[in-house]
């Protein structure tokens, strides 16, 4: 789609009076913002975090990075501040071992789940090699049940379980598991 470029005087005068009218409009907002009432706005946040928390459980710093771009920073943390003393919130230990089970039922590897728990501002946790090469496993019966003997495959394989989330040593180990089980 090719944008129309505006010609001559009256386009141009057109075309910079909108971008105008838009940032005179802009900075209005902002005032009007900035007049209201600290109350009213931190009652909003309240609003707006405790809608966050009926769709699903966050963590402080979800929510921080969410409310962020709606309200200003000092409400925010007020906001979460009291979220926290309410005990609206879940512990992070326990919201990271809630997550990490999701995240293993989804067959996800170690490392995946260790970037989302760590995205997500929540405590990391421990590895678990037997299930990280049940979830590997399970992946290449699910998508390479025929025995692959060229390099090739191999590397499309090494590939594939790197994406979601397995280290090096657990798709080794599940490699050799897959062979001697074929």
């Amino acid at each position: 789609m090719t944008q129309i470029k505006p010609r001559g005087f009256l386009g141009f005068y057109f075309q910079f009076s909108r971008i105008l009218n838009l940032e005179i409009l802009n900075q209005s907002n902002k005032n009007m913002i900035q007049n209201k009432d600290t109350k009213v706005i931190e009652k909003q946040v309240i609003e707006k975090l405790q809608h966050y928390l009926a769709l699903r459980e966050h963590s402080p710093t979800e929510l921080e990075r969410k409310l962020i771009k709606h309200f200003d920073k000092q409400s925010v943390k007020k906001a979460i501040t009291l979220a926290l003393n309410k005990k609206w919130l879940t512990e992070p230990k326990t919201l990271a071992e809630r997550w990490a089970l999701t995240l293993h039922k989804k067959k996800r590897g170690w490392l995946f789940i260790q970037a989302d728990l760590k995205k997500r501002g929540l405590p990391l946790i421990q590895k678990q090699e037997d299930l990280e090469i049940e979830k590997a496993l399970w992946w290449l019966e699910k998508k390479f049940s025929q025995a692959s003997k060229t390099q090739k495959d191999l590397l499309k394989i090494k590939r594939f379980l790197s994406y979601r989330g397995f280290d090096g040593a657990t798709i080794q180990q599940a490699l050799t598991a897959h062979k001697n089980s074929t």
